[in-house]
Formats: structure tokens, C-alpha cells, sequence
């Protein structure tokens, strides 16, 4: 079987990346796709002290999940390298079901638009 790479990867298909904390260490996260083609991608966290986030219940459709997680609104971009990267090394891990379109869309939106809302 052929590798994957980035361009095989499809929007809300979930992947492992290397990714720098905010103290400068290396870091790898579970990241949500959202466009393959700009290489627009969305943390998940553990926890929801990121915002704006919403919650990424483990079932019924996550099972991949160890637990109900948060999905961060705050896009990061990735080239081609380290996506492929983390694809031949891990694969796809999952994918986030499509009914959480719109939280991605309140996400991006709400903080642009009402007074009073971080995005961070």
C-alpha cells in the first residue's frame, strides 16, 4: 500500500502533530484538519482553557478519544513536511463527526463579532 500524505488527508480527519509550547518545548497534539489545501488545523485539548473551544464528547461518535475532550477555534497552519510526517508515522486517528461544523463556525465568529470575547 502506497503512504498517505497531506494531500489524502480530508477536512475533520484527526492526525498527531509536533507542535511548540508556549515555553519553546516540543510538544506533539491531536489535531483536527479543517482544510488539507492550506494546511488549517484545530488542537484538541484535554481541557477547555483555551478559548474559544467546545466540548468533543467521546461517544458516540469519538471512540478514539480516551475521554470527552476540547476542541480549541483558534486556527495554527502546518506545510506539507510535518503533516506527512505525522501521517506516515501515525496515520489518521480519527475524525470529528460532521454535526460539530457549526461549534467550529461559533468558534471563529462569535469572538470577531460580540464585544467582550477573547481569543485567548
Amino acid at each position: 500500500m502506497a503512504a498517505m500524505s497531506s494531500s489524502d488527508l480530508q477536512p475533520l480527519e484527526v492526525i498527531w502533530l509536533h507542535h511548540g509550547t508556549a515555553r519553546g518545548l516540543a510538544k506533539t497534539r491531536m489535531m483536527v484538519c479543517i482544510s488539507p489545501e492550506d494546511g488549517f488545523f484545530l488542537p484538541i485539548n484535554t481541557t477547555d482553557r483555551f478559548r474559544p473551544c467546545f466540548t468533543l464528547p467521546r461517544t458516540p461518535h469519538h471512540d478514539w478519544l480516551k475521554h470527552d475532550s476540547h476542541i480549541e477555534c483558534d486556527v495554527l497552519v502546518f506545510d506539507e513536511y510535518p503533516v506527512e510526517e505525522s501521517i506516515a508515522h501515525d496515520g489518521i486517528i480519527g475524525y470529528v463527526n460532521f454535526s460539530h461544523i457549526d461549534d467550529i463556525l461559533v468558534g471563529w465568529v462569535r469572538p470577531a463579532f460580540l464585544p467582550g470575547m477573547s481569543r485567548g
